[in-house]
């Protein structure tokens, strides 16, 4: 669940959503609209019904829609001033040709805005794998750990789960580079939401969408836990069995396959590691929690030599490697403080591994250009 504070301007990487079709590629659908409520189900915008965005500025491209205000502003759809905090949900509403009509719907957290020198959140231009609201219920206060800090904390430790997984658990639209592999298969490395193209570098359409077959896994709620395989670890797009390898330029040696080169194709799609109802996973959303508490709490020892309350306020007091005995700070503000189970653990890097994409072996690694 990510956050936008009051008074901040959705952006195309917030509150924004991608129409896939079952074969895994980004359609533009006959009607989306969207509508944004709070708890209780009450409408926040617009005053009643959707807001239609099929033909507004709020398409960035095919497939690809985000929440804009075109009946009042003709602008992004911004946070009201004076828009209580607190959980609210947008309600995706499309249907595709000849299809039903369906629903999508998404928590986010709105926040104070910055108010002042370490009040309040200025907000990221990314969706971040928490919210705030989340380290606050697990007790930890904003005199131990301020809004602007816990801002910057989600930045720093969001690029560090990216950098040591090699993976993004956001929807990212972006450009694909890859050499071809004298194969009817290119192994992505990145998991895929929705597939716009693939391209030769000179622009060239090598097939099109109903001849590819993409790996990929359906967000569309019908289930929480992922089928066997899970074709986010492994994703890949390859040359389907209605391609017709007499009429194809990449027809070689009999069969369809993606000519050798460097660099020679390119794959502009969606892309990100998320699950069936478009949520950051639960384990890494944990591991991103206990790494932002652990960050807070080593700064403020190295800062304050241990003698300040910030820093008695970090849950462990003694840890023996032999027989692995742990104590925990009973201290007057310190067990209280943090919730001891949120302590610098083992636990971080076996969630993380979890997520580390595959391994660039038998093919090249893609390089992103978008």
């Amino acid at each position: 669940m990510f956050y936008l504070p009051l008074n901040y301007i959705n952006t195309e990487h917030l509150l924004a959503f991608n129409v896939v079709d079952d074969e895994g590629f980004l359609v533009d659908p006959e009607a989306i609209e969207f509508k944004i409520v709070d708890s209780a189900g009450a409408n926040v915008f617009p005053v009643a019904g959707y807001e239609d965005v099929r033909t507004t500025g709020g398409r960035l491209g095919l497939g690809r829609y985000y929440a804009w205000d075109e009946s009042v502003s003709a602008a992004p759809w911004t946070v009201p001033a004076a828009q209580a905090v607190g959980i609210y949900r947008i309600v995706w509403r499309w249907n595709l040709s000849g299809n039903a009509q369906k629903t999508f719907t998404e928590k986010f957290e709105i926040v104070l805005d910055e108010q002042g020198a370490g009040v309040g959140f200025a907000g990221i231009p990314y969706r971040s794998y928490i919210a705030p609201g989340q380290l606050r219920t697990e007790n930890v206060t904003a005199t131990f750990l301020s809004d602007a800090r816990m801002e910057f904390l989600f930045e720093v430790v969001q690029a560090l789960i990216e950098e040591k997984t090699r993976n993004t658990f956001r929807q990212v639209y972006r450009t694909l580079r890859f050499d071809g592999p004298h194969s009817d298969r290119i192994f992505l490395g990145q998991a895929v939401i929705g597939l716009e193209s693939l391209l030769t570098t000179n622009g060239t359409t090598i097939a099109s969408n109903t001849s590819l077959a993409v790996a990929f896994e359906r967000a569309d709620l019908s289930h929480r836990y992922r089928p066997s395989p899970d074709h986010r670890r492994n994703p890949s797009v390859a040359l389907g069995s209605s391609f017709n390898v007499f009429s194809s330029a990449s027809y070689v040696r009999g069969a369809a396959k993606f000519g050798v080169g460097r660099m020679n194709y390119r794959l502009t799609g969606v892309f990100g590691f998320v699950e069936s109802d478009g949520t950051v996973p639960a384990l890494l959303q944990d591991a991103m929690m206990r790494l932002v508490i652990y960050s807070a709490t080593l700064l403020a020892d190295e800062l304050q030599g241990g003698s300040s309350t910030a820093s008695s306020a970090g849950p462990l007091k003694k840890v023996r490697a032999g027989g692995y005995e742990i104590e925990y700070n009973t201290d007057a503000g310190g067990a209280t403080t943090l919730s001891a189970a949120l302590a610098r653990s083992r636990i971080v890097e076996e969630e993380l591994k979890q997520f580390k994409a595959p391994q660039a072996i038998a093919t090249t690694k893609p390089l992103a250009v978008g």
